[in-house]
């Protein structure tokens, strides 16, 4: 069959004879990821190179290499093959070979720099901005730069940001496909608010009959955001008439290989409904389907750079991605594509997908820059430049895990981490356990945490009763039980009977064991010693711990717990661990929502683990610290509590009675200070003095007289209260000797001078200045009381004009100015209008 990129093949093979790099757009199902490859190769482009085609997905890699093998009409692992990882199929014959960009990551960081066997590299559905792809791009420019100018690059997609890449990659050339194989309709729902309430699979279902109205004679592919979803859209489809004799087959990551290959293969005779998450959005091109029901939302991995946990919410696609899933119709006969929303929110939502970088832990890139001799992570040619709080918080990670130094250099525990293809952690669980005789052990729990939970999550009461006493009554770790559940079903050699008595998910705990294996040789590899009778469970829990030495957490009461930064946090509902145990660490910890619209932070995977594993491992992070408080249940008393911290988590604390009188006034003064506490002396009087102060400071710096602040009115405090133990005491201290010393003879004049009591006014009258007003000093008089006054003398050498409060005979302020000359000519008139009748004892002038 022709596809519609056969008709760019000669300006695809003419533009890379003539340029470095070039940029592919071209329709979904345009064919573009099986054909273009095999031009490339047939035009002589490769030389005696490979062809390595970067893909973000292991299905789209496996599925494509196969496809293309076929086509070529040769054997999968000859001319064709594939390495995703822990799965190999080249050869030395292999010239084109379909990979996930970690894959190649790692080539270029640890064993091929110079990418010496590799002729071009083509970057697959990049508008998906893959972490490992953007760091690919980046690192393969710098290669034609340097030391591979002869290195070819292809980047292509669907919907690219192609202004964004031509700015990246100057001199590229640009070939536009057009056209699909079949039109597409596309269908967004009215708006409908009963409609747009309804669980998602029951929308689907819904609007399953219209969609085989319009396409009743191929496979109809639902893209749902995860596997829940997925699970209950299969559940309700069952009992829907037009899914009648239909096959319903779900496809996400986390299924194995042969069900994934069921789904996205193509059908054997029976017409199919394919439930899936965005896994069959890209790339991956089944056969057969021409109706599309898309939710419009995925589940995406994030983190939260100022909190340091892994996000899981969900989220609405962009118009990109609407795009690429529209395009899975239309491949074999003309298609339809409904959409779950309203064509005013398609409007609304982003042109295009926030690229990875943006949104997830960089402690994995960071390393593997540090390997490739990149220090500087900021400064690498990033096609949208990371943000900095997420680098800086990877770099804490690494050098708590030990893998750089406090310079930022990598050590040769980080070259050791490097080489293991896992996540930084894991590598440090697994170097952690070398001489303990437990790294098969640590090898099967980096195997479990690799993959979705063998563990199903809705069971019935009787296996959680079953899971109960496989773990042991005093459980310490959630590890123990998968652990214990896969070693049941093993040994039972993953019988659905064993699996059903203890409601495991067999498939994935068979591909737990092919990856334990895989993990131990690659640990045996890199001179871990790989024998083990019967592991001291101790020396693996502390093995975890090491891994996540930033996940500890402290059990406050019941399932919540209190973390670092300040947080809080729940354990999981499922955890097995026993409330017994107070000081843990969680393997996985994640913002996620929960209900409809509150979000919380879950502890999952927890482990119950020792203070002083702590101290050895992480010694240099321990620290005492004393704090002083005030007891409000035992009489008001000033109480210590010395605590035990790791950074700002307090693991351990222990109530001291004993404080000095030093602490105890502290305390106490800033108790005042605050209004929680009073003391009878400091009364209004005081805080006229203190007000008198703080003006002449203000006004008059030269006199050296210091502004009495908060700090200062707690040191104040602490010199009264001295000695005392409890709140109690504080009430009768004696305020004057302290406040009376505070200024020198000399200051204390120059205040009485600048800032009176009271002040002579041209009348001959001495009234009492307040200064307690936040706009300044005033005086309050009766108008009476002011005839004769035309003009305020002025306090603090001239440098603050005093007010006058004028009040009518009832003591009622009537107004305040710092004009008396101008107040007599223009409003003492009408106030005279206004009070005269009213107070006609009083003297009007």
């Amino acid at each position: 069959m022709t596809l519609p990129i056969h008709q760019a093949r000669a300006a695809i093979v003419d533009a890379l004879a003539k340029h470095a790099s070039v940029i592919i757009e071209a329709p979904t199902g345009s064919g573009k990821s099986t054909c273009v490859p095999s031009f490339l190769l047939d035009g002589g482009l490769a030389g005696h190179g490979i062809i390595r085609i970067l893909q973000p997905r292991r299905l789209a890699a496996r599925m494509l290499a196969r496809r293309v093998a076929a086509l070529r009409g040769g054997v999968l692992g000859d001319e064709v093959g594939y390495q995703v990882r822990f799965d190999n199929r080249t050869s030395a014959r292999t010239r084109i070979c379909f990979e996930t960009d970690g894959i190649s990551l790692r080539r270029i960081t640890q064993s091929d720099p110079a990418l010496r066997d590799t002729a071009i590299l083509v970057f697959d559905e990049f508008h998906e901005r893959h972490l490992f792809g953007d760091l690919m791009l980046g690192l393969a420019t710098q290669l034609q730069s340097g030391l591979r100018p002869d290195l070819k690059l292809v980047v292509m997609s669907a919907t690219l940001n192609t202004r964004e890449l031509e700015a990246y990659l100057p001199g590229a050339k640009v070939i536009r496909a057009e056209g699909r194989t079949y039109p597409v309709e596309i269908q967004h729902i009215p708006p409908n608010a009963a409609f747009e309430k309804a669980p998602l699979w029951e929308q689907a279902a819904k609007m399953l009959p219209t969609a085989l109205r319009h396409a009743p004679d191929g496979d109809v592919l639902i893209f749902m955001p995860g596997a829940y979803e997925i699970n209950r859209t299969l559940q309700t489809l069952a009992h829907t008439p037009a899914a009648s004799g239909r096959l319903l087959l779900p496809l996400h990551g986390s299924l194995p290989p042969a069900q994934q290959d069921q789904a996205a293969g193509t059908g054997a005779g029976s017409r199919r409904i394919i439930v899936s998450t965005n896994i069959a959005e890209t790339s991956l091109t089944i056969e057969g389907v021409t109706a599309i029901i898309d939710s419009g939302l995925v589940r995406q991995a994030g983190y939260d750079p100022h909190r340091g946990i892994n996000t899981l919410l969900t989220g609405k696609i962009s118009q990109a991605s609407a795009a690429q899933r529209t395009g899975r119709a239309g491949r074999t006969a003309p298609g339809i594509a409904i959409r779950l929303w309203t064509e005013r929110d398609h409007q609304k939502r982003a042109l295009h997908e926030t690229p990875e970088l943006l949104r997830i832990d960089l402690c994995e890139t960071a390393l593997q820059l540090k390997l490739a001799g990149i220090d500087d992570i900021a400064g690498f040619p990033w096609i949208t430049p990371p943000q900095p709080q997420h680098i800086e918080n990877a770099m804490v990670t690494l050098t708590l895990l030990g893998a750089i130094d406090r310079h930022g250099s990598i050590t040769p525990q980080g070259r050791r981490m490097a080489a293991f293809p896992l996540h930084p952690r894991i590598a440090r669980m697994l170097i952690a356990g070398d001489g303990k005789d437990c790294i098969p052990t640590l090898c099967l729990i980096a195997a479990l945490l690799q993959e979705q939970s063998i563990l199903l999550n809705s069971v019935d009461e009787r296996i959680r009763e079953r899971r109960r006493q496989l773990a042991g009554p005093e459980a310490a770790s959630d590890l123990t039980l998968l652990i214990n559940a896969w070693h049941f079903v093993r040994e039972r050699q993953y019988t659905r009977e064993a699996g059903d008595e203890i409601g495991v998910q067999l498939q994935a705990a068979r591909t737990v064991e092919a990856l334990q294996r895989q993990l131990l040789q690659i640990a045996e590899s890199q001179g871990l010693y790989g024998y083990e009778k019967q592991p001291d469970m101790d020396c693996v829990y502390k093995a975890v711990l090491t891994a996540f030495p930033d996940r500890l957490a402290v059990r406050i009461a019941g399932d919540r717990c209190s973390l670092s930064g300040g947080r809080r946090g729940s354990t999981h509902p499922s955890s097995i661990v026993s409330r017994q145990h107070t000081l843990l660490v969680a393997a996985d910890v994640q913002e996620t929502t929960v209900g409809k619209n509150a979000v919380d932070v879950i502890l999952s995977l927890i482990t119950a683990v020792r203070e002083e594993w702590i101290d050895d491992g992480f010694g240099a992070s321990l620290h005492m610290r004393r704090e002083v408080g005030l007891d409000t249940v035992q009489a008001g008393r000033v109480v210590a509590e010395e605590q035990t911290c790791f950074g700002d988590l307090v693991i351990r604390s222990r109530r001291r009675t004993e404080v000095t009188p030093d602490e105890a006034a502290y305390v106490l003064a800033r108790e005042v200070v605050a209004g929680r506490l009073s003391i009878k002396a400091w009364d209004a009087s005081v805080e006229e003095w203190i007000a008198r102060i703080n003006l002449v400071a203000t006004h008059c710096p030269e006199t050296g007289i210091s502004a009495i602040g908060d700090e200062e009115r707690a040191a104040m405090m602490e010199q009264m209260i001295h000695g005392a133990m409890g709140s109690k005491d504080v009430k009768h201290a004696n305020v004057q000797p302290v406040l009376s010393q505070w200024l020198s003879p000399l200051q204390t004049a120059t205040v009485e001078t600048m800032a009176p009591n009271r002040i002579r006014i041209e009348n001959g009258r001495t009234p009492r200045i307040q200064y307690n007003d936040p706009s300044g000093p005033f005086i309050a008089m009766r108008v009476q009381e002011l005839y004769d006054t035309n003009t305020l003398p002025k306090l603090c050498n001239g440098a603050v004009r005093l007010k006058a409060q004028i009040l009518a005979p009832n003591q009622r302020p009537v107004q305040i100015t710092d004009d008396l000359k101008r107040f007599w000519s223009e409003s003492y008139l009408q106030i005279r209008k206004d009070l005269r009748g009213r107070y006609p004892k009083h003297e009007w002038r």
